[in-house]
Protein backbone atom coordinates (compact mmCIF):
# COMPACT_ATOMS: atom_id res chain seq x y z
CA UNK A 1 0.00 0.00 0.00
CA UNK A 2 1.37 3.90 -0.12
CA UNK A 3 -0.31 6.76 1.36
CA UNK A 4 1.94 9.28 -1.07
CA UNK A 5 -1.06 10.42 -1.94
CA UNK A 6 -2.34 11.09 1.29
CA UNK A 7 0.54 12.72 2.78
CA UNK A 8 2.91 9.89 3.84
CA UNK A 9 6.22 8.22 3.44
CA UNK A 10 5.59 5.37 0.32
CA UNK A 11 5.91 1.86 1.94
CA UNK A 12 7.34 1.12 -1.91
CA UNK A 13 10.21 3.35 -1.72
CA UNK A 14 10.92 1.87 2.25
CA UNK A 15 10.64 -1.49 0.83
CA UNK A 16 13.03 -1.66 -1.65
CA UNK A 17 15.53 -0.37 1.05
CA UNK A 18 14.51 -2.87 3.69
CA UNK A 19 15.45 -5.47 0.64
CA UNK A 20 19.02 -4.45 0.85
CA UNK A 21 19.32 -4.50 4.67
CA UNK A 22 19.44 -7.61 7.34
CA UNK A 23 16.52 -8.10 9.20
CA UNK A 24 15.97 -5.81 12.29
CA UNK A 25 15.86 -6.53 15.72
CA UNK A 26 13.89 -5.05 18.52
CA UNK A 27 15.12 -5.77 22.08
CA UNK A 28 13.22 -5.29 25.21
CA UNK A 29 11.72 -6.74 27.96
CA UNK A 30 9.14 -9.41 27.35
CA UNK A 31 6.16 -7.29 27.64
CA UNK A 32 4.58 -4.44 26.04
CA UNK A 33 5.63 -0.91 27.35
CA UNK A 34 8.15 1.17 25.50
CA UNK A 35 8.75 -1.20 22.68
CA UNK A 36 5.49 -1.91 21.91
CA UNK A 37 4.83 0.60 19.29
CA UNK A 38 8.15 -0.21 17.52
CA UNK A 39 6.78 -3.74 17.10
CA UNK A 40 4.00 -3.19 15.83
CA UNK A 41 4.23 -0.47 13.09
CA UNK A 42 6.57 -3.39 11.57
CA UNK A 43 3.98 -5.62 12.17
CA UNK A 44 1.54 -3.34 10.94
CA UNK A 45 3.74 -2.28 7.78
CA UNK A 46 4.76 -6.00 7.11
CA UNK A 47 8.55 -4.91 7.64
CA UNK A 48 10.12 -8.90 9.37
CA UNK A 49 12.12 -7.49 12.27
CA UNK A 50 13.16 -10.14 15.06
CA UNK A 51 11.39 -9.94 18.29
CA UNK A 52 14.05 -10.49 21.27
CA UNK A 53 12.46 -10.38 24.22
CA UNK A 54 15.21 -10.77 27.45
CA UNK A 55 14.56 -11.32 31.12
CA UNK A 56 15.41 -8.22 34.30
CA UNK A 57 18.08 -10.53 34.95
CA UNK A 58 19.49 -11.23 31.44
CA UNK A 59 19.23 -7.52 30.85
CA UNK A 60 21.14 -6.32 34.41
CA UNK A 61 24.01 -8.81 33.49
CA UNK A 62 24.95 -6.97 30.27
CA UNK A 63 23.24 -3.27 30.74
CA UNK A 64 26.81 -2.15 31.23
CA UNK A 65 27.78 -3.32 27.76
CA UNK A 66 27.65 -0.40 25.37
CA UNK A 67 27.87 -2.49 22.21
CA UNK A 68 24.73 -3.81 22.96
CA UNK A 69 22.95 -0.92 24.68
CA UNK A 70 24.75 2.12 24.03
CA UNK A 71 22.62 4.40 26.78
CA UNK A 72 22.27 1.46 29.11
CA UNK A 73 19.02 0.94 28.83
CA UNK A 74 16.10 -0.54 26.90
CA UNK A 75 14.56 -0.55 24.32
CA UNK A 76 17.22 -1.17 21.19
CA UNK A 77 17.08 -1.79 17.15
CA UNK A 78 19.88 -3.13 15.45
CA UNK A 79 20.20 -2.80 11.66
CA UNK A 80 22.64 -4.14 9.67
CA UNK A 81 24.84 -4.48 12.58
CA UNK A 82 24.26 -1.24 14.07
CA UNK A 83 22.58 -0.49 17.51
CA UNK A 84 20.53 2.32 18.21
CA UNK A 85 18.61 3.07 21.26
CA UNK A 86 16.10 5.79 22.30
CA UNK A 87 12.14 4.73 21.77
CA UNK A 88 10.84 7.30 19.91
CA UNK A 89 13.80 7.80 17.36
CA UNK A 90 13.47 3.98 16.75
CA UNK A 91 9.76 4.10 16.53
CA UNK A 92 10.13 7.09 13.68
CA UNK A 93 12.62 4.94 11.94
CA UNK A 94 9.92 1.90 12.30
CA UNK A 95 7.01 4.03 10.70
CA UNK A 96 8.98 5.51 7.90
CA UNK A 97 9.84 1.74 6.94
CA UNK A 98 5.98 0.84 7.62
CA UNK A 99 4.79 4.15 5.66
CA UNK A 100 3.14 4.93 8.96
CA UNK A 101 5.45 8.55 9.15
CA UNK A 102 4.03 11.79 7.71
CA UNK A 103 6.29 12.72 4.03
CA UNK A 104 4.47 16.41 4.43
CA UNK A 105 6.83 18.35 6.92
CA UNK A 106 3.60 19.76 8.46
CA UNK A 107 1.88 16.52 9.23
CA UNK A 108 5.49 15.35 10.43
CA UNK A 109 5.21 18.33 13.07
CA UNK A 110 2.03 17.38 14.46
CA UNK A 111 3.29 13.45 14.49
CA UNK A 112 6.46 14.45 16.34
CA UNK A 113 4.93 16.57 18.64
CA UNK A 114 2.09 14.30 19.67
CA UNK A 115 4.78 11.73 20.06
CA UNK A 116 6.74 13.52 22.54
CA UNK A 117 3.86 15.09 24.59
CA UNK A 118 2.98 10.91 25.01
CA UNK A 119 6.52 10.72 26.46
CA UNK A 120 5.65 13.57 28.65
CA UNK A 121 2.59 12.47 29.48
CA UNK A 122 3.98 8.93 30.73
CA UNK A 123 6.75 10.81 32.75
CA UNK A 124 4.44 11.87 34.68
CA UNK A 125 4.19 8.28 35.70
CA UNK A 126 7.48 7.46 36.57
CA UNK A 127 8.08 8.88 40.26
CA UNK A 128 5.29 6.52 41.54
CA UNK A 129 6.28 3.81 40.13
CA UNK A 130 10.03 4.56 41.43
CA UNK A 131 8.12 5.10 44.99
CA UNK A 132 9.14 2.56 47.67
CA UNK A 133 6.98 3.95 50.58
CA UNK A 134 3.42 2.68 50.26
CA UNK A 135 1.85 5.74 51.45
CA UNK A 136 3.50 8.09 49.51
CA UNK A 137 2.89 6.00 46.07
CA UNK A 138 -0.89 6.28 46.98
CA UNK A 139 -0.87 10.03 47.37
CA UNK A 140 1.25 10.25 44.16
CA UNK A 141 -1.43 7.87 42.47
CA UNK A 142 -4.34 9.86 43.69
CA UNK A 143 -2.92 13.22 42.63
CA UNK A 144 -2.37 11.72 38.93
CA UNK A 145 -5.69 9.79 39.32
CA UNK A 146 -7.44 13.18 40.04
CA UNK A 147 -5.86 15.88 38.52
CA UNK A 148 -3.33 15.09 36.47
CA UNK A 149 -3.66 12.54 34.08
CA UNK A 150 -7.11 14.35 33.27
CA UNK A 151 -5.40 17.29 32.81
CA UNK A 152 -3.31 15.45 29.73
CA UNK A 153 -6.42 13.75 28.59
CA UNK A 154 -8.21 17.22 27.91
CA UNK A 155 -5.31 18.13 26.10
CA UNK A 156 -4.16 15.58 24.13
CA UNK A 157 -8.49 15.34 23.36
CA UNK A 158 -8.29 19.16 22.40
CA UNK A 159 -5.36 18.32 19.84
CA UNK A 160 -7.02 15.12 18.25
CA UNK A 161 -10.14 17.06 17.76
CA UNK A 162 -8.51 19.70 15.52
CA UNK A 163 -8.04 16.99 12.54
CA UNK A 164 -11.57 16.11 12.67
CA UNK A 165 -11.04 12.82 11.61
CA UNK A 166 -10.52 9.35 13.12
CA UNK A 167 -7.08 9.56 14.34
CA UNK A 168 -4.93 12.10 15.11
CA UNK A 169 -3.65 13.22 11.45
CA UNK A 170 -7.35 12.82 9.98
CA UNK A 171 -8.48 9.90 7.76
CA UNK A 172 -5.04 7.43 7.91
CA UNK A 173 -3.89 5.57 10.85
CA UNK A 174 -0.06 6.79 11.45
CA UNK A 175 2.64 5.63 14.32
CA UNK A 176 1.53 8.71 16.27
CA UNK A 177 -1.88 6.87 16.71
CA UNK A 178 0.27 3.44 17.99
CA UNK A 179 1.71 5.32 20.51
CA UNK A 180 -1.11 7.04 21.61
CA UNK A 181 -3.57 3.77 21.75
CA UNK A 182 -0.79 1.57 23.43
CA UNK A 183 -0.33 4.42 26.36
CA UNK A 184 -4.68 5.24 26.65
CA UNK A 185 -4.57 1.72 26.56
CA UNK A 186 -1.68 1.12 29.70
CA UNK A 187 -3.44 3.76 31.72
CA UNK A 188 -7.44 1.65 31.32
CA UNK A 189 -5.58 -1.61 31.95
CA UNK A 190 -5.69 -2.22 35.40
CA UNK A 191 -1.37 -2.22 35.59
CA UNK A 192 -1.48 1.25 37.43
CA UNK A 193 -2.59 0.89 41.18
CA UNK A 194 -4.64 3.61 42.23
CA UNK A 195 -5.52 4.56 38.63
CA UNK A 196 -9.17 4.21 37.29
CA UNK A 197 -9.65 1.84 34.54
CA UNK A 198 -12.46 4.17 33.12
CA UNK A 199 -10.05 7.17 33.48
CA UNK A 200 -9.80 7.68 29.83
CA UNK A 201 -13.36 7.46 29.02
CA UNK A 202 -14.83 9.26 32.35
CA UNK A 203 -12.51 12.14 30.97
CA UNK A 204 -12.37 11.92 27.00
CA UNK A 205 -15.01 9.42 25.24
CA UNK A 206 -13.30 10.77 21.97
CA UNK A 207 -9.91 9.69 22.60
CA UNK A 208 -11.62 6.56 24.16
CA UNK A 209 -13.41 5.89 21.28
CA UNK A 210 -10.07 6.98 19.23
CA UNK A 211 -8.32 4.31 21.11
CA UNK A 212 -10.61 1.30 19.99
CA UNK A 213 -10.81 1.92 16.75
CA UNK A 214 -7.32 1.11 17.22
CA UNK A 215 -7.01 -1.54 18.63
CA UNK A 216 -9.60 -2.86 16.28
CA UNK A 217 -7.34 -2.66 13.02
CA UNK A 218 -6.96 -6.54 11.82
CA UNK A 219 -3.06 -5.98 12.10
CA UNK A 220 -2.92 -4.78 16.01
CA UNK A 221 -6.00 -7.42 16.58
CA UNK A 222 -3.59 -10.39 15.93
CA UNK A 223 -0.56 -9.09 16.91
CA UNK A 224 -2.28 -8.55 20.57
CA UNK A 225 -3.73 -12.33 20.37
CA UNK A 226 -0.15 -13.58 19.82
CA UNK A 227 1.17 -11.16 22.96
CA UNK A 228 -0.76 -11.19 25.93
CA UNK A 229 0.22 -8.67 28.19
CA UNK A 230 0.31 -9.34 31.69
CA UNK A 231 -1.73 -7.35 34.35
CA UNK A 232 0.39 -6.77 37.22
CA UNK A 233 4.33 -6.70 37.30
CA UNK A 234 6.56 -3.87 36.09
CA UNK A 235 3.19 -1.97 36.00
CA UNK A 236 3.45 -2.36 31.91
CA UNK A 237 6.72 -0.70 31.63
Amino acid sequence: FSRTSEGFLSVTNTRLIQDKMSKPIVTYFPIGGRAEPVRLAFHIGGVEFEDNRISGEQFGKTKSDITKFPYGQMPTLEVDGQVFAQSNAMLRYACKMAGLYPEDALLALRWDEIVDALADFTGKITPSMQEKDPAAKAAQRKQLNDKTIPQWLKMFANTFNKTKGDYFLGDSLSGCDICAYKVFAWFSSGMLDGIDTDIVSKHSPELKAFADRVAAHEKIQSWNEAHSEPKKGMEGK
